[in-house]
């Protein structure tokens, strides 16, 4: 999926759901290779167990969830594990970040990322 149709999947226009800041959260799984986010991810979403190991280069899920009357959006994005360049391993964080986020939070994220390499 190219980076603007995920930032926009992730930023519903109004015609989609109306569901308040307060309901939607966003996800993002890390870690090295072929340790299990991916299964983990899809025994979250799906109830399911996949036997059979295939590579993720970069997945985007959204869920809807009906709690006490409330509508919740969950974003999560699942990640290789595998990003050669240090700037793959940002770009994947900074595009779950809030886009209200502050200057100054969102400058502590990237200096933060930055000392990651």
């Amino acid at each position: 999926m190219k980076l603007a149709a995920m930032i926009k999947k992730m930023c519903p226009s109004d015609s989609e759901l109306s569901i308040p800041a307060k309901n939607c959260y966003r996800m993002v799984i890390l870690g090295s290779s072929k340790v299990g986010k991916t299964a983990i991810v899809s025994r979250f979403l799906t109830g399911r167990f996949e036997d059979a190991y295939t590579p993720t280069i970069e997945d985007f899920h959204r869920k809807f969830y009906s709690i006490r009357g409330e509508v919740y959006q969950l974003d999560i994005l699942d990640t290789s594990g595998n990003h050669p360049f240090p700037a793959m391993r940002r770009l994947s964080i900074l595009t779950v970040l809030p886009q209200e986020q502050n200057q100054g939070e969102r400058g502590r994220t990237l200096g933060h990322l930055r000392q990651q390499r």
